[in-house]
């Protein structure tokens, strides 16, 4: 259920509030598989599976002049699923990492949001216990989700500023984050934003610092300039490596319209770490003939290779370039893209989704159509 109320003459006070419920009721089969795995565990670590779980979820937007507060609280009922986290005593005395638990969760989430005249301020604040919640408890990773507590941080579209993002920790996270837009004049705006990511114990998760200043020549002429910096959890949110992950990532982004029809949009990033496979550099170029052609090509290079990179038979480190040649029509309601792609392991960004992908080197081919 959803409202909508206005107090007020003038410049009103409003407020939307929402409430909303859920319940799911797992069948036999999902019960008898959890029974099966659970009745495995001592004594000391086996719980009940229950058929029932329930959700609630109180919400409201409140706006008042130049500030908009947003407000969510949702809870969950106990119920079992997996916490990696949790150890598991053996027979032989041991502990093992992993074992299904039987706990309540819970999620506060809050916006609040300043705009006037040039400036606009946004700070966002998300606190996370055990809200893994499922078509089927047995499920792991993005499979069989049933709701959606979003990142605390922005959305990068680069592809070296969003090679390392940080996927929302489900049972255990507290982040917030600050963004501010600032224009000066008609031609230069400038975007600063913070953001911060820690378990509920205080281990560092994320923390990213990103500046961009925009300049804007009429419409023929655009130029983004900016740097990144992060910290990121690597060994929490890929399992990979073995410490925390520095980067330093300045880029450069050039639009020129030659007339109202095309446009060239060229990319320049570098990314500096000494995690991972170490420094990167990546070129892009496209070519756009409105409303029906596009044509691009990218390379992105490890230029400086570290000690994780890929090696040739040898054992020495390859600085491998990672190609990528492609082209787009547009027909009607209709979008086919042909390209070859050379990809390294890591997060893919396409059309503002990312997501994590494996290696990959190949022909892809899309077809999008709306109807």
């Amino acid at each position: 259920m959803e409202g909508y109320f206005t107090f007020g003459q003038g410049k009103p006070f409003t407020i939307a509030p929402g409430i909303g419920f859920v319940n799911r009721t797992n069948d036999e089969k999902t019960i008898n598989s959890l029974v099966n795995i659970i009745k495995n565990y001592l004594p000391v670590d086996q719980v009940i599976p229950k058929y029932n779980t329930c959700l609630g979820t109180l919400y409201s937007t409140m706006s008042y002049g130049v500030f908009t507060l947003y407000l969510e609280g949702s809870v969950k009922s106990k119920e079992v699923f997996f916490d990696p986290n949790e150890q598991k005593q053996e027979i032989n005395g041991e502990y093992t990492n992993g074992k299904y638990v039987n706990k309540p969760g819970s999620v506060i989430y809050s916006t609040l949001s300043y705009a006037k005249d040039k400036l606009g301020i946004t700070a966002e604040f998300k606190r996370t216990e055990n809200f893994d919640f499922r078509t089927d408890p047995t499920l792991r990773l993005t499979e069989g989700l049933m709701n959606f507590i979003p990142p605390m941080n922005r959305l990068n579209t680069y592809t070296l500023t969003a090679r390392y993002s940080p996927a929302t920790q489900l049972l255990s996270e507290y982040g917030y984050q600050i963004d501010v837009k600032y224009s000066l004049n008609k031609k230069l705006s400038l975007n600063a934003n913070f953001s911060n990511v820690l378990t509920l114990d205080d281990e560092q998760l994320y923390q990213e610092v990103y500046t961009e200043l925009r300049y804007a020549k009429d419409k023929t002429f655009k130029m983004v300039g900016g740097f990144q910096f992060q910290k990121y959890n690597q060994p929490v949110y890929e399992g990979e490596g073995k410490e925390m992950l520095v980067a330093y990532t300045p880029f450069i982004d050039i639009l020129y319209r030659i007339n109202r029809k095309t446009s060239i949009n060229t990319e320049i990033q570098y990314m500096i770490t000494e995690q991972d496979y170490g420094n990167w550099m990546n070129l892009f170029f496209e070519f756009d003939k409105s409303p029906h052609w596009s044509i691009e090509a990218s390379a992105m290079y490890n230029i400086l290779p570290s000690e994780r990179a890929p090696k040739d038979a040898e054992g020495k480190l390859k600085k491998i370039i990672y190609p990528s040649v492609g082209a787009t029509y547009s027909k009607g309601s209709n979008r086919f893209s042909l390209r070859y792609i050379k990809q390294v392991e890591g997060v893919v960004c396409s059309g503002g989704v990312c997501r994590l992908e494996p290696a990959f080197s190949g022909v892809k081919f899309n077809v999008t159509s709306r109807f």
